[in-house]
């Protein structure tokens, strides 16, 4: 299992990844400070088997990062983790897209990391 997660907040971008080490054993994960960052590393390593995103960042938000994602041949399921979900997410990104709203019990990540 390779995560790709992506957050401007570094601190949650530890936290996540500390905690989906501990969780799950010899998974890789990588870490991004924005969507452009993210698909740079996207595009360059391209074996990412989940990407976790938040919505609002600088330079390319999250919901422009799975755009992007999703242009490319079988794009990785998204877990988007985000404080600013609202009606501005209707937009459709198909079944490979669960979200997650902040403050969220990582017991529940987890669960949807598992599910994918």
């Amino acid at each position: 299992m390779k995560i790709l997660i992506v957050d401007d907040e570094e601190i949650i971008l530890e936290i996540l990844k500390d905690d989906i080490e501990e969780s799950f054993p010899g998974a890789s994960v990588v870490c991004a400070v924005d969507g452009v960052a993210a698909l740079e590393l996207y595009n360059k390593e391209a074996d990412f088997t989940l990407v976790i995103t938040d919505i609002k960042m600088p330079r390319m938000n999250g919901l422009e990062l799975i755009e992007e994602i999703n242009k490319q041949d079988s794009p990785p399921p998204v877990i988007v983790v985000s404080g600013h979900i609202d009606r501005d997410f209707d937009i459709n990104y198909g079944n490979k897209v669960s979200v997650l709203a902040k403050p969220y019990d990582f017991e529940v990540l987890e669960e949807l990391i598992k599910n994918h």
